[in-house]
Order: structure tokens, then sequence, then C-alpha cells
């Protein structure tokens, strides 16, 4: 299941309405693999590092994220990489093509705020995180 849907977006962008007879379904997917795709190259490295994990798996089990916690992300990242170029005619002064820019900027500062707060990964798959699976993304770079 994706982590936004159609109803989601259209409370966030209600001009969305006028388009009903379009469904973005496939686009929410593509958001989600986008999302989890930016996770494997920003964030699991890190969380790997942190957890110490010497287990012979280094891949980031997608079932193990909280869907939840990227819902909002999502629905900036769909509107503005997959639905709002759809409705664009990319000409100056579309609202569309301004509507894309700002939803790009939201989805980054969501991302980097989740990255902040702490990614939600299920490590022992007990289907409850605790504060020891809320990993937050550090850096490598040594401070002095």
């Amino acid at each position: 299941m994706a982590y936004s849907t159609d109803v989601d977006v259209q409370a966030l962008f209600p001009d969305l309405q006028d388009y009903d007879n379009l469904s973005f379904s496939d686009d929410h997917a593509r958001t989600q693999a986008d999302i989890q795709r930016k996770l494997r190259i920003s964030w699991f490295p890190m969380y790997l590092q942190s957890v110490n994990s010497t287990s012979s798996t280094s891949e980031m089990d997608n079932s193990k994220l909280t869907d939840a916690q990227f819902k909002n992300a999502s629905v900036y990242h769909v509107l503005s990489y997959y639905i709002l170029p759809k409705l664009s005619d990319f000409v100056e002064g579309d609202k569309f093509t301004s509507a894309m820019e700002f939803y790009r900027t939201r989805f980054e500062e969501e991302f980097d705020a989740i990255l902040a707060d702490g990614v939600e990964y299920d490590s022992d798959g007990d289907s409850t995180i605790t504060n020891k699976e809320k990993s937050v993304k550090t850096s490598l770079y040594l401070r002095r």
C-alpha cells in the first residue's frame, strides 16, 4: 500500500477535484518507491553504522518502515513530481508550474524533518517502535 492516496492529495490540493476522472494510484506507488530509494541512499547507511550491524543483510527492509510517517512527504512528492506535471502546460504563469516548485520545496523540508526527528524502523519486527528503533540521521563528519 502506498504512503498516500488521491484523497490525501485532494485534501491538500482541492483543485484536483476538477479532474475527478483521473486516478493517480500508479503515481502514489512510484512516489513510495522514490522515497524508499532516497532513504536507502541518505539514511540507511548511517542507520547500519549506528547499530553496528553485524548481520549478513545490508539491505533496507521497506516493510519495517512506518508508512504513516511518510504520508505528508508522499503527498508533496506525488504532487510535485507526478500529478502537477501531467496537468501543466509548462507556459509562463502556469499555476501548476509554480505549485510544482512549492511542493518540491515542501517535500524536501518534510523529508529533512523526518530524518531529524528520527526514522521509525521496526528492526526487530515486533510491530512496535521503541525509542531505540527511531533512528535520527547523524553526520559522519568528525567534529572538533
